[in-house]
This record gives C-alpha cells, structure tokens and sequence, in this order.
C-alpha cells in the first residue's frame, strides 16, 4: 500500500514539474488548434485567446510561462500587445509567430522578452524547441 502511494505521489510530482503554462493568442483557429494540439502532446497546460484584445483582458491576471503571440492581428496587433507587456514590466518569455516579411513590423517586435520571431508555416518541433528554449 505505502508503494502503491508512493508511486502515485511520485508520478504526480513528476506531472506538476514538466507542466508548465503555456498561453497562445493567435486569431487564426486553425493556428491557435494546431499549437494547442502539439503543446498538449508535448504534456504543456495549454490555454489560447482567439483575439489579442480577449488576451489582455483576462490573461493577465495569472501570468503563463511562456507566450506564443501572433504578431499580426487586429488591434492590438502583436506589437502593440508587447507595448502593453512590456508596460506592466512582464518578464514572461514570449515566441512571436508570423507570416509577415515587413521588416519594419519584424524589427518592432524584437524586445528582450521575445526569445524568437517563427515564420509561419511553423513545424512541430520547431515550435517545441522553441518554447523548450523559452522555458529554461
């Protein structure tokens, strides 16, 4: 019985340490899924935010451990919500993901926060590495 509790405790603890809280703000559903899907395999608390506006409004009373924000969308678009994190001194990691080759809008986006900038179509192990990279 002591085993059997003992295991148990330890396969919890074991859960709790490699579950870290990831949050995706993307507006594309068909993005923000995929991502969730991966990330879950990969055994991350995933949670995501359809619009960035719905982000800042409710995903920033319990900070994740890492951000995956897309960088273009409607307002705010993903500088304007680094602007704001960036306001509230976050020291939260972020992955910026985007299909844009502005360079203008891809120089905007590089804070010291940002760990990487991911052009879309983004891989799965690309985006593991990345948030792994992130998180230590």
């Amino acid at each position: 019985m002591a085993h059997q509790m003992a295991s148990s405790t330890r396969k919890r603890v074991k859960l709790n340490q490699i579950q870290n809280r990831i949050t995706i703000v993307d507006d594309n559903d068909g993005v923000r899924r995929t991502f969730k899907t991966v990330l879950q395999c990969a055994e991350y608390c995933v949670s995501e935010y359809a619009s960035s506006q719905d982000f800042l409004d409710g995903g920033l009373s319990c900070l994740p451990d890492c951000i995956v924000l897309d960088l273009e969308m409607p307002t705010p678009n993903g500088v304007e919500v680094l602007d704001q994190l960036q306001t509230l001194s976050c020291a939260t990691p972020i992955v910026v993901v985007t299909g844009t080759n502005d360079d203008d809008l891809l120089q905007a986006a590089e804070r010291e926060i940002v760990v990487a900038i991911l052009k879309k179509p983004i891989g799965p192990d690309e985006l593991l590495v990345t948030v792994a990279k992130a998180l230590s």
